[in-house]
């Protein structure tokens, strides 16, 4: 795999964190919308939904301000890290570059 900027891929993940911190806030939405004499039992695991959430929008910013502190000139070579990812849109969401398409 070829290098690429560092910057960028911080910025893709933190992206796609952010994408994920959304999807976790949809599935949240949607729990909180049953009523609550249904899921009583389940309270715990309903409010590690809304932790994972909180959690993943967290991350991402973390991530995104990692990519504002890195010279715009960091290469690395992603291909171990890449291999990580078996979710095949994912990897290519994180290695995409703006101005080739994923």
């Amino acid at each position: 795999m070829e290098p690429m900027q560092l910057q960028r891929l911080l910025r893709n993940s933190a992206n796609e964190i952010k994408r994920l911190s959304g999807v976790a806030q949809d599935l949240d939405d949607v729990l909180g919308s049953i009523p609550h004499e249904a899921v009583a039992s389940q309270m715990g695991a309903l409010q590690n939904v809304d932790m994972l959430r909180q959690s993943l929008e967290a991350l991402g910013a973390f991530v995104g301000s990692l990519a504002d502190e890195v010279d715009d000139e960091a290469q690395i070579d992603p291909g171990i890290a890449a291999a990580q990812i078996k979710l095949r849109d994912l990897r290519a969401a994180c290695l995409a570059d703006p101005g080739n398409g994923p």
